[in-house]
């Protein structure tokens, strides 16, 4: 029989074992935080043509001529509310919803003495 290792030489076994599993969690730590940073300067980038798309058709060209130059519409939206679509259904219809609804001491009295007998 072998004499079994002294409780020294298991430590330093099991020390450097673990050492070597750590390393590898600080790379990816480090890999995994790089990632994160380049995917929101990637979305700020995406951001950043997409203002520059929406100017480009602001100031007249259309999304058939920026395309034959090579240039696809962003899939990134921009913030904010959608524009209205002019034209379809017209807005300028009468409402009839009076502009202050009336006031609720102006119930007929004989409603309001039922009310409260």
């Amino acid at each position: 029989m072998s004499n079994p290792p002294k409780d020294e030489d298991v430590l330093a076994a099991a020390q450097n074992l673990l050492s070597e599993r750590l390393e590898v969690i600080k790379t990816l730590t480090a890999d995994t935080r790089a990632e994160r940073h380049a995917q929101v300067a990637l979305l700020d980038l995406a951001k950043a043509t997409a203002q520059t798309y929406a100017e480009a058709l602001r100031i007249g060209w259309s999304p058939e001529e920026l395309k034959r130059l090579g240039f696809n519409e962003p899939t990134v939206k921009l913030p904010g509310r959608p524009r209205r679509v002019r034209g379809g259904k017209s807005s300028g219809s009468v409402s009839t919803v009076p502009a202050q609804p009336e006031a609720a001491d102006t119930i007929a009295p004989a409603a309001s003495e039922a009310a409260t007998a």
